[in-house]
């Protein structure tokens, strides 16, 4: 900007020269080395601070017999630009700084989100593990004892299987009640596990719309009807479609509220996902809904997408369906 100003100094100052070499011939000699003391005054006022300014006034003393009113003229249009220019560079730079801040508080955040999926990954992880290492002691309890002794019972059966076969026969018979005892262990141990995963499955239902709740800052209705178990495989197809109808919302919907239901009925299981934004009656089906409605028909299921009035998403599954 002061580059600018000094070139509007050369030409106000050119200008009113010209005038006084037409006006003044005679005197145009001493008229240009005061202008020069001008110009100089000025890159100094540009150059180091306003203050100087007050030197040009001064100068205009000498030049009151020159018709110094046209360089005053001139000067109060200069004085206009001039401040024209600085609110404008001062808006400039607001806005500098506070796109400075929003891209900062923008990586922050981002940051924070990152170290919060790995929070949140490491204490899935961290569960997993804790739950295989449950099921792990659980099967060397249940079987432990059972195996071993049944081990036990069948070597000594077979050292006296030819001189007391009789005696061979009831430990035989005793290490075969002891393994389908434990077998039966067994079964009643994976059935409770079978009937802890819906609570685990619904529980990720809920994480994952909490995780879009606390990242979009939106309001977000969830509600769940009917009762009933769907497989792990089923589930799976849920919350990948979940997390890709709700990244889609943050992306494209620019709305204010989502609404998402979860019908488990007799036959089939129900997800719709909807939101109040712009919608989109014409959308072109791009990866996300393409696999969204891929896995879908994987399970033998179904996927509508509807955008007159906001966006809706429809996930349909069958209650019955090979395990995956």
């Amino acid at each position: 900007m002061k580059l600018l100003l000094l070139m509007c100094d050369l030409v106000i100052s050119s200008v009113y020269a010209l005038l006084c070499y037409w006006l003044f011939p005679a005197q145009f000699g001493g008229i240009m080395i005061i202008m020069l003391f001008f110009l100089a005054v000025r890159v100094l006022a540009l150059s180091v601070h306003d203050a100087f300014s007050i030197g040009n006034l001064l100068l205009l003393v000498p030049l009151r017999q020159y018709q110094p009113v046209l360089l005053v003229v001139m000067y109060l249009l200069y004085m206009a630009l001039y401040f024209f220019l600085t609110l404008k560079e001062q808006k400039q730079k607001a806005l500098t700084e506070e796109n400075t801040r929003l891209q900062i508080e923008t990586q922050q955040a981002r940051h924070y989100r990152q170290l919060q999926e790995r929070f949140e990954n490491q204490i899935a992880l961290n569960t997993r593990l804790q739950e295989r290492e449950r099921i792990a002691q659980d099967i060397h309890d249940v079987l432990g004892h059972s195996v071993t002794a049944s081990v036990f019972q069948l070597e000594a059966a077979k050292k006296i299987m030819a001189e007391q076969p009789e005696k061979a026969r009831q430990m035989v018979s005793q290490a075969a009640d002891n393994l389908r005892q434990g077998m039966e262990q067994i079964r009643s141990t994976v059935h409770q596990m079978k009937a802890q995963a819906p609570d685990m499955n619904r529980q990720e239902m809920n994480t994952i719309i909490e995780r879009f709740r606390r990242d979009s800052g939106l309001t977000t209705h969830y509600q769940v009807e009917g009762e009933g178990e769907l497989s792990n495989g089923a589930w799976d197809v849920l919350h990948s479609n979940l997390t890709e109808a709700l990244s889609n919302v943050m992306r494209h919907a620019q709305a204010s509220q989502v609404r998402v239901t979860l019908q488990i009925l007799p036959g089939v299981a129900r997800l719709e996902v909807h939101d109040d934004g712009l919608g989109a009656k014409d959308a072109r089906e791009g990866m996300g809904i393409s696999g969204m409605r891929s896995r879908a028909l994987e399970r033998g299921g179904s996927l509508m997408v509807r955008g007159d009035k906001g966006m809706t998403v429809i996930t349909l599954l069958p209650r019955e369906g090979k395990e995956v």
